[in-house]
């Protein structure tokens, strides 16, 4: 179904982003080497060959992504475990459950690409930015002081 129809359906009158959106997937439906993508600060999205995007973020991974192992990766919530545990004593049960459902959950979050279409092309292209979500397990710690 349409997002177009399905706001129709819903009651809500359909917005540019459902159109937008909506045109997106129409392309995709007749093209199917394309990939929508977000824009990094103007809320809109591009419609890129799948090729240009695999490239951009390999890109991005060689000049900045650094490799950690499986075993580091436990080895640090084991820890995060431990401290949490620690903390059990001069937190509420809510805060607590909170903190140990954030750390049981083992998120590990994957990167998005955005495209800086507020930029100027370079070789006939926007520049992309690879960004990393901060939702991993550790991150939390971090939230629960707002809790």
């Amino acid at each position: 179904m349409e997002l177009l129809e399905k706001a129709r359906q819903e009651g809500g009158p359909p917005t540019t982003k459902d159109d937008e959106l909506n045109t997106f997937f129409k392309d995709l439906r007749e093209e199917s080497t394309k990939i929508v993508v977000p824009t990094d600060k103007t809320n809109a999205h591009r419609l890129v060959n799948i090729t240009d995007y695999n490239r951009w973020v390999d890109n991005h991974l060689k000049e900045a992504a650094i490799k950690i192992k499986r075993a580091d990766i436990v080895h640090l919530h084991q820890e995060a475990v431990t401290y949490a545990e620690s903390l059990q004593t001069i937190l509420n049960a809510g805060e607590y459950g909170y903190l140990m459902e954030g750390l049981k959950s083992k998120a590990i979050p994957e990167p998005q690409l955005l495209i800086k279409d507020h930029k100027e092309k370079i070789n006939n292209e926007f520049p992309t930015r690879l960004v990393i979500p901060a939702t991993n397990f550790a991150a939390t710690f971090s939230k629960l002081g707002y809790r």
